[in-house]
């Protein structure tokens, strides 16, 4: 016959899981017996929710994240968080393009890094509008020019007259009249 183990033995965890009833459990780091609507769903996970209630999961991703943001800086560009910050305080945390203005605050992804794909070499930081746009152009200084080009002086100009514009503009000030009754 086996023998059972007493109590003073099982993990705390354990002892709160035979606590749970079929609409709670027990979150795996901070051991509260939470309402499962307090957790995230998981359809492989026992119960049909994670393991961690809402509260710590958001507690966990915001102490992984700085750490996470340096890995990613040193390995996909080779610079640090500090050269990261260096070289938004010396853009005035502003777009090198647009010069659109961010906040600076350190944990702020707001500016992305810009590299030269052919040789990794970091150009600068960017927002998300501009370098967008720079991946579109595939970094290719010829069809930035043909766009810029193409802005200036469209082929349209000359070959379409935009009567239909001047008359959208007309038709906006028309007064409308109804008929008498």
């Amino acid at each position: 016959m086996a023998q059972r183990i007493s109590n003073q033995y099982l993990p705390r965890l354990l002892l709160l899981r035979q606590q749970e009833t079929t609409d709670t459990k027990v979150c795996n780091t901070c051991e509260s017996i939470l309402p499962l609507t307090s957790f995230y769903k998981g359809a492989r996970e026992y119960k049909g929710v994670y393991g961690r209630c809402k509260d710590c999961h958001k507690q966990y991703l915001a102490s992984r994240k700085p750490r996470e943001r340096e890995l990613r800086l040193q390995h996909k560009y080779g610079m640090s968080a500090e050269d990261y910050e260096q070289l938004a305080t010396a853009q005035g945390y502003c777009c090198a393009i647009c010069d659109k203005a961010y906040s600076g605050h350190p944990s702020s992804d707001e500016l992305l890094v810009d590299h030269d794909h052919s040789n990794g070499q970091v150009r600068g930081l960017l927002c998300s509008s501009c370098n967008v746009g720079i991946g579109h152009f595939r970094d290719n200084v010829s069809l930035l020019l043909g766009a810029i080009g193409y802005l200036v002086d469209p082929p349209a100009n000359g070959v379409i007259t935009n009567a239909h514009k001047q008359d959208a503009q007309s038709s906006d000030t028309a007064v409308l009249v109804q008929p008498e009754t």
